[in-house]
């Protein structure tokens, strides 16, 4: 994981899931605009992806520092 980001690969292997059930799912969460990616920097065919930063105080509510 790079600084809150995952590519795609990391997921397939965290979650034992195939590559096209992680993506369909990815696909879903970058509709809805809860995640988005960007290019990899060391791997410009692979995407970093990341939740947006409104999600973040729904998702982690306990971490949020005012």
């Amino acid at each position: 994981m790079l600084d809150g980001q995952v590519s795609e690969a990391e997921i397939v292997s965290t979650t034992a899931k195939s590559k096209s059930t992680i993506s369909v799912h990815l696909k879903s969460l970058i509709d809805e605009g809860i995640i988005n990616y960007k290019a990899h920097p060391m791997d410009r065919r692979s995407k970093l992806f990341y939740v947006v930063a409104e999600y973040i105080g729904e998702i982690y509510p306990d971490r949020i520092i005012y």
